[in-house]
């Protein structure tokens, strides 16, 4: 986030009610709302494409990027670096070389 947690607390302190009012957050709502600022970063951190040379080695599937040997794009697939290289789930080596990578998101409760 650009802002700080601070300026973005201290700019909803200054907004005001359609009558002028100004809020008055108190110490559990302005907790909260940090709470709930810190959770959209780590929310926002799983969107975020990393560079394939942070990605972990230990063969965690994960999303990865893919360039062909002929220097097209593949698209979003899951992959995992295994046994010295970039597999498939199935173990297959993948198609190209990985350029970036992010975590696969959790999936449903209780699926």
């Amino acid at each position: 986030m650009s802002e700080s947690y601070e300026e973005q607390l201290n700019r909803l302190n200054l907004m005001a009610d359609d009558d002028g009012t100004t809020w008055d957050l108190s110490d559990n709502d302005q907790a909260a709302i940090s709470a709930i600022l810190d959770r959209l970063d780590e929310l926002e951190a799983l969107t975020e494409w990393r560079p394939i040379e942070t990605a972990p080695k230990d063969g965690t599937p994960m999303l990865v990027t893919l360039v062909r040997p002929d220097g097209l794009d593949y698209g979003p697939q899951v992959g995992r670096f295994s046994d010295d290289r970039w597999r498939n789930p199935y173990g297959t080596p993948l198609p190209g070389s990985p350029t970036h990578w992010r975590p696969l998101s959790a999936g449903p409760e209780g699926a």
